[in-house]
């Protein structure tokens, strides 16, 4: 048996509890996103500031979200006009303030008002520069999701950086340093969240004191293989046939966190989604900058040195 890691170790992992402690956090990520279909790939890659901006009460948190202007699609800043219009439609929603429970999940988004008011400047803009009908239907299907703050919660919440980072994370594990959980992943876009049965294990490393949470397991869902390709988010086909094949897929993912403060530095996150064509989702966030109080951590822009971010990814992650 594995002996529980003590505060003199880490501040952020005591007595098997793995904590968020950092009092001013204003931290800068790179997120990148790489979808294979097993006809082609395709990357989105974009940049967010997150502020913590305080506690409330219970270990309930708040932060702000903000993300940068550059949005690059196979490192292209997209000039056509659907993806225009996609990124054009989704500025409503930074700056996102929002409210996270004692273990680190996004539960309340608290400027819902101020989005709603950015929405109306921003469709009026997107009306008089992009008319066509494609343009029209963009407009209904980002209203529908504004109707009220638990349905743009339910959108947003299948986003990936805020479901990989705002997840329940920060919690007691075992003696062993371990749990055996099941986790929700939004792997098919907008159908709800597919679950998986997983082992969630902490590592520290005795030298840096970065702690590193690893988590894998496969795919444990009510809904059949059918269900979810054809994007239901109730187990529909299977309630018809009780022999329906079943999805099968995996999950591996890995978090580093800063030992003092439990500040998320990195994220890497594979899922694999067997069907007819198996489908691959890698999902990588990286700390660019933080800034504290005390001092500025900063790391080579991934703008213009990407190849030296290859290296220190491959350092972060190396068992």
């Amino acid at each position: 048996m594995e002996e529980a890691l003590k505060s003199n170790n880490t501040k952020a992992f005591d007595k098997n509890h793995l904590t968020f402690n950092h009092k001013k956090l204003n931290a800068k990520y790179g997120c990148s996103v790489l979808f294979d279909d097993g006809k082609s790939k395709n990357e989105i890659r974009y940049k967010l500031d997150i502020t913590f901006t305080g506690n409330i009460e219970n270990k309930i948190k708040t932060f702000r979200i903000t993300r940068g202007d550059k949005i690059y699609i196979n490192d292209i800043i997209q000039n056509n006009f659907i993806d225009k219009l996609a990124i054009e439609t989704s500025k409503c929603l930074y700056p996102l303030h929002i409210k996270t429970n004692r273990k680190g999940k996004l539960i309340e988004i608290l400027n819902f008002d101020e989005i709603i008011n950015r929405w109306e400047q921003i469709k009026k803009k997107i009306k008089e520069n992009y008319k066509s009908k494609l343009t029209d239907n963009y407009i209904k299907a980002t209203e529908k999701s504004l109707v009220d703050k638990k349905i743009l919660l339910d959108k947003i919440s299948k986003d990936w950086f805020l479901n990989l980072y705002f997840s329940e994370i920060y919690k007691f594990y075992s003696q062993d340093l371990y749990i055996n959980e099941n986790l929700k992943y939004p792997i098919l876009g907008d159908v709800k969240p597919v679950e998986y049965k997983v082992i969630s294990k902490v590592q520290l490393n005795e030298d840096t004191k970065d702690i590193r949470l690893d988590i894998s397991g496969i795919i444990d869902d009510d809904r059949s293989a059918l269900d979810l390709v054809q994007k239901l988010d109730t187990p529909y086909y299977k309630e018809l046939n009780k022999n329906e094949k079943s999805m099968e897929g995996s999950c591996n993912l890995i978090y580093l966190f800063e030992g003092k403060t439990g500040v998320i530095e990195a994220i890497e996150a594979n899922f694999e989604t067997k069907t007819s064509v198996p489908n691959k989702v890698l999902v990588k966030m990286f700390l660019l900058k933080k800034t504290n109080s005390t001092s500025t951590f900063t790391i080579e822009d991934d703008e213009v040195k990407r190849e030296n971010k290859k290296g220190f990814w491959s350092k972060i992650f190396k068992k």
